[in-house]
């Protein structure tokens, strides 16, 4: 018989190597062998031991550690969470060894469109050692790991890209310590203590308004822009523009469709000069017709302070215009479910407070949709409508804002347009007041689905197709009349949507307001322009035109804004008859 002595030890090297794959037994990799280089981890749903880290940052359901030892790869994570279901004992500054399950947790378990987080569940932990230092956080910057700049997500996570895709760059340091210098705010504050920031160095690299706002491009996702939670002690307003004068140093995790820097230190702004809030200055003469559209986000006649300062906002900041086109009116009842659809007494609400701040007496038609069919706010029953003045020479010529909309099914669940017929110096102005359906059924842009997804769009081109075709009507029937389309669109002006205005016969407003303006919204800290107006041509040659967005409301935090919208304002001033 032959001696087999020396199989032994091999057998012995063999089963104590760690396969991904094989959950048959514990295997003991390091953290970063869990993260891998992907956005999930090559040992889900295996049973691993003795996973060694420092404690670094612990919440309510669990904490996050870190190997102090990283590999050598730039694309693999040295962070994880540890999902304990409930309050530590752990502290930071603990050197641990967990055991546990390999899981991927998603933070929106019914939302497809979510990324997640690797987590070792159902842990059983040993304390090795206490008070250690904490791992030095990744700088963001060139004198650390420099985001990309410019794209979110391009090859559906074919590849694991960190040097081109923002979603693989953050997700290779993800539940990591991490350092953000000079940061500047590019989200203001909502009620979450959240914000949006952009890495100090990388401002160069992008377009900015003159109040602070990132502006988005076609050539640009703005990837480096990252979600920061504040300390719930942190006191201070945080406005669009703000700059931190210390670094922002947190544990980088992923929720709700955001990558997010829980900030875990005590932050200090720098200084920062204040925001203002933007007016319209110019002198109108006789001869100049002024319109705005403004979305006024679910304004109910309950909520008194919002309609002290909007109306306020409409006498001080828009000069009171002619024509107000304003969305999101609720019914008399606010938010019940009641039946109720009338909005008289709360428009009746408005244009009396309005005449307090010291505007005009403004008239207003109100538009009546089918109960529970607008979409928007459960029972509030959102609709567009025109609020007018008559002093300076406007005449209203119609008794219905009805466009016979309601049983197109583009409209469906949505609002249809509302058509306002006017007479200023002896000229028909016919003006449409739109509210596109919204993009809320978009997929997370920073999720799983690249490029997102949007649901809605078909139904927002429908829309404007069924508006464009109208509008054009209206012009055959009258070549010489002043057709305006204004509203919330829902979309930019780039978009496909809009494109379907893309004719000879129509000017979008847009082109006209400075590059660096464009815009009427903030979503995660990215600038949008939703809120437009489109001129036909024809007018557009026999007027003069000065149109800007006037913002209000989107630098500012969420506590103080009026709306998450600012206004749309166009001066159009007619020639003389030569």
């Amino acid at each position: 018989m032959k001696k087999t002595w020396w199989i032994w030890p091999i057998i012995f090297l063999i089963s104590s190597c760690t396969f991904p794959g094989n959950s048959s037994r514990a295997v003991s990799p390091a953290i970063h062998d869990l993260q891998g280089c992907s956005h999930t981890s090559p040992y889900v749903g295996q049973t691993v031991s003795h996973v060694t880290g420092i404690v670094t940052w612990k919440d309510q359901r669990g904490f996050y550690m870190q190997d102090p030892s990283p590999d050598d790869r730039a694309c693999t994570s040295e962070g994880i969470y540890v999902f304990t279901d409930h309050y530590p004992e752990n502290i930071p500054g603990d050197s641990v060894a967990v055991s546990g399950q390999v899981k991927e947790f998603a933070s929106n378990n019914s939302a497809k469109d979510q990324l997640t987080q690797t987590e070792i569940t159902s842990p059983s932990i040993e304390l090795l050692s206490s008070g250690n230092p904490l791992p030095d956080p990744i700088l963001l910057g060139s004198a650390g790991r420099l985001p990309p700049a410019q794209i979110i997500e391009d090859d559906g996570f074919t590849s694991f890209d960190i040097d081109q895709d923002g979603l693989d760059f953050y997700e290779s340091l993800e539940s990591m310590r991490v350092e953000i210098d000079q940061a500047i705010v590019v989200q203001p504050e909502n009620s979450y203590h959240e914000i949006y920031v952009l890495p100090g160095e990388m401002q160069l690299l992008n377009q900015f308004s003159p109040q602070g706002a990132l502006l988005a491009t076609a050539a640009d996702q703005n990837p480096e822009r990252i979600q920061v939670i504040l300390p719930d002690s942190f006191k201070k307003s945080v406005s669009l523009g703000s700059h931190f004068a210390t670094p922002l140093i947190g544990i980088l995790s992923y929720a709700y469709g955001s990558y997010t820097l829980i900030e875990t230190n005590q932050p200090q702004l720098g200084e920062t000069a204040a925001l203002s809030k933007e007016k319209f200055t110019a002198d109108l003469s006789s001869a100049s017709l002024l319109i705005a559209t403004y979305n006024v986000e679910n304004l109910s006649r309950f909520d008194s302070a919002r309609l002290k300062s909007l109306s306020a906002q409409i006498v001080t900041s828009l000069a009171s215009p002619d024509i107000l086109v304003l969305q999101e009116i609720q019914d008399d009842s606010g938010e019940e479910d009641d039946g109720t659809v009338s909005a008289s007494q709360a428009l009746q609400a408005l244009v009396t407070q309005i005449h307090k701040q010291g505007g005009p007496q403004y008239h207003y038609v109100d538009n009546l949709p089918v109960n529970d069919s607008s979409g928007g706010v459960s029972g509030g029953n959102i609709r567009t409508v025109f609020l007018y003045r008559t002093d300076r020479g406007l005449s209203w010529r119609n008794d219905s804002l009805a466009v016979n909309a309601e049983n197109v099914a583009a409209f469906h669940n949505s609002r249809p347009p509302v058509l306002g017929t006017f007479e200023f110096m002896g000229q028909h102005v016919e003006v449409m007041g739109v509210h596109l359906v919204s993009n809320l059924a978009n997929s997370a842009e920073f999720g799983a689905i690249q490029p997102p997804s949007r649901p809605e769009e078909p139904k927002r081109i429908a829309q404007t197709q069924w508006i464009a075709a109208f509008a054009a009507k209206l012009q055959k029937d009258d070549p010489a009349a002043c057709i305006l389309v204004a509203g919330d669109f829902n979309d930019t002006p780039e978009s496909q949507a809009l494109a379907q205005f893309a004719s000879a016969q129509w000017l979008n407003l847009a082109s006209t307001v400075p590059a660096e303006s464009r815009y009427s919204i903030l979503y995660q800290g990215s600038a949008s322009l939703f809120d437009q107006m489109l001129l036909n041509r024809a007018c557009a040659a026999q007027t003069e035109i000065q149109s800007t967005v006037i913002h209000l409301n989107t630098g500012f935090p969420e506590s103080k804004q009026v709306s998450d919208h600012d206004p749309f304002l166009l001066e159009l001033t007619f020639k003389e008859s030569e």
